[in-house]
């Protein structure tokens, strides 16, 4: 963020705030990651890149995309190990 190091503060604060949300969900046990804060990171940098790609009127709605993000990105915090189970097995049959 060297354009803006003023929105440094904020952008903390927020990965701050998704990370506390991943831990809490750890500890009542709605969540099962090792590091909430790699967790924080990898949420937060694939929704801000979904402005660079997306495009309206493209093969998906921004329903659709919200629908798989959801199913990808909360999914791995909720079943890690199957989501990598699941991906290992698409791997191979391809």
């Amino acid at each position: 963020m060297e354009d803006a190091p003023e929105l440094l503060p904020t952008i903390k604060r927020y990965r701050v705030l998704v990370e506390n949300i991943i831990a809490e969900g750890n500890e009542r046990g709605f969540f099962h990651v090792s590091d909430p804060k790699m967790a924080a990171l990898a949420i937060l940098g694939a929704l801000n890149m979904t402005g660079r790609w997306y495009e309206p009127g493209g093969p998906l709605t921004a329903q659709q995309i919200g629908e798989h993000y959801a199913q990808i990105l909360v999914g791995g915090l909720i079943h890690p190990f199957e989501m990598q189970a699941a991906h290992r097995a698409e791997m191979d049959s391809n």
